[in-house]
């Protein structure tokens, strides 16, 4: 016998258990809502930076912006005193 532990999303979740409760070989023994932890103001500006971020590489990947060169990049960071 093998025991899995499987996070699903809320919204398929109702789904997910019709059809593993339609196979007569598996037991649904625990059904348990799982929230998740809340971020810190700073963790979600970090994380919404990193979207940001991701957001901008794929627009540059497809040609519809330009990225600043490593070089414009530093210099930004000296301009604002991060370097």
């Amino acid at each position: 016998m093998r025991q899995l532990t499987i996070s699903i999303p809320d919204n398929h979740a109702s789904f997910f258990l019709k059809v593993v409760k339609a196979f007569d070989f598996a037991k649904v023994e625990k059904n348990i809502k799982v929230e998740e932890p809340s971020l810190s103001a700073e963790q979600k500006r970090i994380l919404d930076g990193i979207s940001e971020a991701v957001n901008e590489i794929n627009l540059h990947k497809q040609g519809k912006i330009k990225l600043q060169s490593g070089d414009e990049f530093l210099n930004e960071l000296k301009r604002e005193g991060y370097l």
